[in-house]
């Protein structure tokens, strides 16, 4: 969320405005960086994230055999830790930035890697890097 705050200052002139669409949980980090900066934004929390019992319940059973573990969003670490996830021994834990590092290191230290690129293809990439090892 920062890479993409400060992104938003570089490129949005000073008396342009910001729509923001996102989850009700979405990181408070992107509006810090734009307040700081003083943009003008609308924050939008267009959804919520709820728990599926039954996907809550295969995700903690199959992270249990898995060699890594992907997180693409800090509130996907949340969802998966408040309920009752783990990431055992020996897995790595791949987050797509650095925020989502950071709410994964507010439930312990887990072994991980941060995607260069903070999309899909930085993850992958971060994995093949790490298999390649």
């Amino acid at each position: 969320m920062e890479s993409l705050a400060k992104g938003l200052c570089d490129t949005v002139k000073k008396d342009e405005k910001i729509l923001i669409m996102r989850a009700e949980q979405g990181s408070e980090i992107l509006t810090e960086v734009l307040d700081d900066a003083g943009m003008a934004y609308t924050d939008v929390k267009i959804y919520d994230i709820h728990v599926d019992e039954d996907k809550r319940r295969f995700a903690n059973e199959k992270a249990q055999e898995m060699d890594f573990i992907t997180f693409a969003s800090g509130s996907g670490v949340r969802g998966f830790m408040e309920n009752g996830g783990s990431i055992p021994a020996g897995t790595k834990a791949v987050c797509i930035g650095s925020s989502t590092a950071k709410m994964l290191k507010k439930y312990g230290d887990y072994d991980k890697i941060i995607a260069e690129t903070f999309n899909v293809d930085g993850v992958v990439e971060a994995i093949l890097r790490e298999v390649e090892k």
